[in-house]
């Protein structure tokens, strides 16, 4: 009997090659599961980041935290900060009195960098660029922040007229969409970090709810900058939707979303007290309804809502939307002059 054949040294290699392919192959797999999975780890914690950062911002806690903001940025002010107010200071009436930065020419971010070029005919570059930031960052934190661009009032308060005359819309509202706060860019940033992140990988129903609570909460606190965020968000949920022919899903996804933000920020704004016991509440309450939409109402109580939804007065509805974005700023105290 003929002794078994010894394996050849080229097959032994061959099969340790085969054996390093598959085990590359599978590592390879295995990291680009792990990528996908922390990049949806990432886009889920953005979108909630910025649920929760934008709804508790739209409360009167974004009041209450541009007041602090303001007093630890509070000192003397320097020839630059005067600079900014040179227009008020020489001239306040026919300015807007507290809304004066929407109408001096002097706090837009283009405006401002004019004024302290103009400051001091011997400072140097860096006491300018010092100078600049520091001005700005006075009148940022503080409730009144800082407008878009300058305006014209007469041509601004052509505008803001009619709207509260025909809609109940605050001129105060409108110039507080005029202007932002670093609140409110804070929340804009970690609204567009989310919207970026959920762009390509999210479903249509999943982007569409980001969408509609952004868009609540840019209304409610007049946020100018989150403001075009959820336009350019809107846009993309039409191209989902129309790409997907889900347009159903879109408007699921934005009044989901939408109901769970203006729940928080109802309840908040609905009790009284110290801010901090609204915003528990309305924590509490938004849970609650998020759990609700998770659960899927039984058809027969889905049907009643709608019932008594189609029942609403439009006046009536309407009524109640101007009330709610009033009431977001109802405790707003007008600031100083040059405050």
């Amino acid at each position: 009997m003929s002794a078994p054949k010894r394996p050849h040294l080229s097959d032994a290699l061959a099969r340790s090659r085969d054996s390093l392919r598959r085990h590359a192959i599978g590592t390879s797999i295995a990291a680009v599961i792990h990528g996908e999975i922390g990049y949806q780890t990432l886009s889920k914690n953005a979108a909630a980041a910025a649920f929760w950062t934008n709804s508790l911002l739209a409360t009167d806690a974004a009041v209450s935290i541009d007041r602090w903001l303001g007093n630890l940025a509070e000192s003397s002010a320097t020839v630059y900060d005067k600079a900014l107010d040179a227009t008020f200071i020489a001239a306040p009436q026919g300015l807007g009195g507290q809304y004066h930065r929407l109408f001096d020419g002097g706090h837009d971010l283009a405006s401002a960098w004019e004024r302290v070029r103009e400051a001091l005919p011997d400072d140097t570059f860096g006491q300018e660029v010092a100078g600049y930031i520091s001005a700005l960052w006075k009148d940022v934190v503080t409730p009144m922040g800082l407008p878009v661009v300058n305006f014209d009032k007469a041509s601004f308060d052509a505008f803001a007229g009619p709207l509260q005359e025909t809609l109940g819309v605050s001129y105060e509202w409108v110039a507080d969409l005029a202007s932002f706060t670093a609140t409110e860019g804070f929340g804009a940033l970690i609204g567009g970090v989310a919207i970026a992140l959920k762009w390509n990988e999210a479903q249509t129903e999943e982007f569409a709810a980001l969408v509609g609570t952004l868009g609540v909460t840019a209304i409610v606190s007049a946020n100018p900058i989150l403001a075009v965020i959820v336009v350019l968000g809107a846009a993309r949920t039409f191209q989902l939707s129309h790409r997907e022919k889900s347009l159903m899903a879109s408007l699921k996804g934005i009044g989901a979303g939408a109901t769970v933000s203006g729940s928080l920020i109802a309840t908040s704004l609905a009790i009284g007290g110290p801010v901090w016991i609204g915003i528990m509440a309305g924590v509490v309450v938004s849970i609650l309804v998020k759990k609700a939409q998770q659960n899927a109402l039984p058809q027969r109580i889905a049907s009643e809502v709608m019932d008594q939804l189609n029942e609403i007065d439009g006046k009536e509805l309407l009524k109640g939307a101007r009330d709610l974005i009033s009431g977001a700023r109802r405790k707003r105290e007008p600031q100083a002059a040059l405050g």
